[in-house]
């Protein structure tokens, strides 16, 4: 079992704890349930106020879940991106319809209001008095004095705990001891020393510059991809336009869903929201819509996102403080159905304790800052840490003190950049987050940035690739961790990322920590695409005229008595030519073989996919699919008619040259064929 696998089994045998034996009074997870004896009470919390709260039950199959994740996201497995849709999800590690149907009903017996549900089935959202959650939950919500801020919040006096049978793991939105933090950060004048060379005002970063910086030679706008952005605020439609309009941008559609009883209306930081919409468009401005979540609560956003399923990429500038018990089942959710989950870092430097949830968080894809420098053309320089406004503001960065250190992260070495080889160590990866111009608060121009523009870039980015999967018959990336870490281990790592090294986020509480070192640190982690590289990693098909294009069979050695001609009336979908393996009239009684070589690099597991048509069912007697002589495929017969894909996955290089062979014969003579097209062979990392 991989360490990835061994984490998930960890988690969720801590959740079942909670619910060993029968006794039907269950004591529920609650985030300050440790810390509540230790704040001042100054009052009572009025027993009139309403409040909005959502009821957490725990996933089913925890040890399924856990190793479907494995084989997931392990190239050599069968299971190899092969993901679900949430209905799927649900059925196989959802919450069972009757447990779901009694805390409905057990809520509203207990006078609350059950305002939302939720279709895969984790969460019960509900509204009632201070008195109601009181007398539900045993409980008393006392007013306290903030130990770090200069404010008084609410909160439970005790740990929550109801009469039910059925297995529930928490309730959330029962205080307001930490609440969402924006990762952005703008001030009015370009900063000093930055030579960004930017096509925005006074020489700021707009538009295309960011493609021209990190995706450079990159064609794909993100044409059929949407992104998600996770939002506690509203924004000004006119702002988005705006920018769209002096960038030389076309408008994408936006939709909002509104979550909580939220109403949309922008507030003080709808700049940020102006921001995280304006990135992901600069970066992809093809995609076909931007869905904006706006709520209050961090679950009930999430949920939503998860069990929409529209958008494959998914973007977070906001950190909520102390975690919510049930939000790792969601980032679960989302990795089992392929969708990528980007946190901005955070912008206070290196962190000396607990780090802002969700920002430390195994399923996710951490983003950290950087000041980015570019020539006159708008590409690449270099890059720096985003660090340089003082009084503790620069990219985030540091050791998780809850999250173990996943399987993916475990192949770095962890000596010279200070990190922890037992806990999760982040950022994951970063783009720029320093001298960007966007417009909001409703037609003002801001200059500024944090890990909060860097996130919905990398989503933006995402997009891109993301459009070229499935262009090409590939499942899309989904979750990017383990495929992002497996490249820094390979002497091609420099090609894949720019490795920054200079800087820190050091700060007054952190002195000495963390430095941009050679290869991961804790202050840009992987560092920031390379552009067409990175993106050649993931989809450069290794077969030279795989599908046929040049009218010809060039690059194709041919064997054995089959004759085999292109021919329009045999290509695959959207493509002019295919190949047309036949018998020329004959029955062929041994094996034909249509061969090529092709380069490759010795140890390293490759996948071959291709589209085959057999117009008639079941003519074809023997198909063979061989690499460097062993059989990868054999089938007897294989149906149609219809094109089908195929992708063998798990296939090793035992030098720096690998022959794939597509043998076949047929047992009839009467003009039948089998018609082959779009081979392509992908190096996985």
């Amino acid at each position: 079992m991989s360490a990835f696998s061994g984490y998930l089994v960890f988690l969720f045998a801590c959740f079942a704890a909670t619910f060993s034996g029968a006794a039907e009074r269950q004591v529920l997870q609650q985030r300050l349930a440790e810390l509540t004896g230790t704040f001042q009470v100054v009052g009572d919390f009025p027993a009139t106020n309403r409040l909005h709260a959502t009821l957490c039950l725990p996933l089913r199959n925890a040890a399924e879940l856990s190793n479907l994740l494995g084989r997931m996201y392990d190239p050599r497995s069968p299971d190899y991106r092969h993901y679900l849709t949430p209905s799927t999800f649900t059925e196989q590690f959802g919450p069972s319809k009757d447990d779901y149907a009694a805390v409905v009903t057990f809520a509203q017996a207990q006078g609350l209001t059950v305002s939302a549900t939720h279709s895969n089935r984790t969460l019960v959202e509900l509204a009632g008095t201070t008195a109601d959650f009181e007398r539900a939950f045993h409980l008393r919500l006392c007013l306290y004095r903030h130990p770090q801020e200069n404010r008084i919040f609410h909160a439970p006096d005790r740990t929550p705990s109801i009469d039910l049978a059925v297995p529930v793991l928490s309730i959330s939105g029962l205080d307001d001891y930490s609440t969402p933090r924006a990762a952005s950060i703008y001030r009015a004048t370009a900063p000093q020393g930055v030579s960004t060379n930017g096509s925005g005002p006074n020489g700021t970063l707009m538009g295309s510059d960011f493609r021209k910086a990190y995706a450079s030679g990159v064609t794909n706008t993100g044409s059929g991809q949407s992104v998600g952005l996770v939002e506690f605020d509203g924004f000004y439609t006119n702002d988005i336009i705006a920018y769209e309009n002096k960038a030389g941008l076309p408008n994408v559609p936006l939709q909002t869903v509104l979550l909580d009883n939220f109403n949309g209306a922008p507030g003080v930081k709808n700049d940020e929201v102006a921001q995280d919409i304006e990135m992901a468009i600069a970066m992809a401005p093809g995609l076909s819509k931007v869905i904006v979540y706006e709520g209050t609560a961090p679950l009930d956003i999430l949920s939503q996102m998860a069990s929409d399923n529209t958008a494959k990429q998914l973007s977070c500038s906001w950190t909520w403080g102390l975690p919510e018990p049930g939000m790792d089942a969601i980032f679960q959710q989302f990795a089992a159905q392929g969708q990528s989950f980007f946190q901005a870092a955070g912008d206070c430097d290196a962190y000396t304790g607990p780090i802002p949830s969700p920002a430390d968080n195994p399923y996710v894809t951490v983003v950290a800052g950087t000041t980015l420098t570019t020539a006159p053309n708008g590409t690449w320089v270099s890059e720096k840490v985003w660090n340089d406004w003082g009084a503790g503001i620069g990219s985030g960065g540091g050791i998780s003190t809850r999250y173990p250190i996943p399987s993916w992260q475990t192949n770095i070495n962890m000596t010279a950049n200070h990190g922890s080889t037992t806990m999760r160590n982040i950022p994951d990866v970063a783009m720029v987050a320093d001298n960007i111009f966007i417009i909001a608060n409703n037609g003002q121009s801001l200059i500024g940035g944090g890990t909060s523009a860097a996130a919905p870039l990398w989503a933006g980015y995402t997009a891109l690739m993301n459009q070229q999967a499935l262009a090409i018959g590939h499942p899309i990336l989904g979750f990017l961790n383990p495929v992002l870490y497996a490249r820094a281990t390979v002497s091609s790592y420099s090609n894949y990322f720019h490795d920054i090294t200079m800087g820190n986020n050091c700060n007054a509480g952190s002195p000495s920590n963390y430095c941009a070192i050679p290869g991961y640190d804790l202050c840009t982690g992987l560092g920031s695409p390379t552009g067409q590289p990175l993106f050649n990693s993931f989809f450069q098909n290794l077969v030279q005229n795989g599908g046929f294009e040049t009218g010809t069979f060039a690059n194709w050695t041919q064997s054995g008595y089959a004759t085999i001609s292109t021919n329009s009336d045999y290509a695959h979908t959207g493509g002019t030519y295919g190949a047309r393996l036949a018998g020329n009239g004959k029955i062929i009684t041994i094996l034909s073989y249509l061969s090529q070589t092709v380069n490759t690099v010795s140890g390293q597991y490759y996948q071959i996919s291709f589209w085959v048509n057999c117009p008639h069912k079941y003519i074809v007697n023997k198909f063979q699919v061989l690499w460097n002589g062993t059989t990868a495929l054999s089938q007897q017969r294989i149906s149609g008619p219809g094109w089908e894909n195929i992708q063998i996955n798990n296939l090793q290089a035992t030098g720096s040259t690998c022959t794939l062979q597509f043998g076949f014969n047929l047992d009839t003579a009467f003009g039948d064929y089998l018609g082959l097209d779009d081979i392509m062979v992908f190096p996985y990392p």
